[in-house]
């Protein structure tokens, strides 16, 4: 049983994943341009972390979830330096449920990150909210979603509304960590589904 909106955003929430996923661009990150980055940086990314770059070349949506400590952060920083390399104008967008997530995002990878609040714009509407929607989406080339576990329904809908064909989209988080308050379990969910790059 559904409430009937609760059934139309999650239905829509796997309809926009799919619209995002359908049409990849290769980036060209090699094992090589892994390799020189992490001479730079003095250690080896574990070959699951070097997973999300080679995922990166040929996904439009992919998922990494894992454990606190498990080097999440570490990773993301990494692949956004990849990406800048292949596109170096490009737009990077970083963004959390929370501002304290978001504040931690920020310091470890030294880009700006905000709340997913803050990126859309949104403010109160009623039962809803108005902000960034389909007629008015998103300029990011690749976006960066920590603390899934937190995104309930409804926001993961009111962001996935406002993510442009053609940008990448990579969600952080862990299962088993602090639960939405809102209803649904958005990231276990769609690790669940199997249609998306894990």
């Amino acid at each position: 049983l559904f409430f009937k909106r609760r059934y139309l955003q999650e239905y829509d929430i796997y309809k926009h994943l799919n619209r995002i996923k359908d049409i990849p661009k290769d980036l060209g990150i090699t094992l090589n341009d892994v390799m020189m980055m992490e001479k730079e940086k003095g250690f080896r990314y574990l070959d699951t972390q070097r997973r999300l770059f080679s995922s990166m070349n040929k996904n439009n949506v992919i998922l990494m979830p894992g454990k606190p400590g498990t080097g999440k952060t570490t990773t993301i920083s990494g692949a956004i330096r990849l990406y800048k390399e292949k596109n170096p104008k490009a737009k990077v967008c970083m963004c959390a449920p929370t501002a304290r997530a978001s504040q931690v995002m920020k310091e470890s990878s030294g880009y700006p990150a905000s709340t997913i609040h803050s990126l859309l714009k949104l403010i109160p509407y009623g039962n809803d909210y108005l902000g960034k929607n389909e007629n008015d989406q998103l300029e990011c080339d690749l976006l960066i979603v920590d603390e899934m576990s937190m995104v309930d329904i409804s926001l993961m809908h009111s962001l996935l509304r406002a993510v442009n064909v053609g940008t990448r989209l990579i969600l952080v988080g862990d299962v088993d960590q602090l639960p939405s308050v809102g209803p649904g379990n958005v990231l276990r969910d769609i690790i669940e589904s199997g249609s998306f790059n894990v």
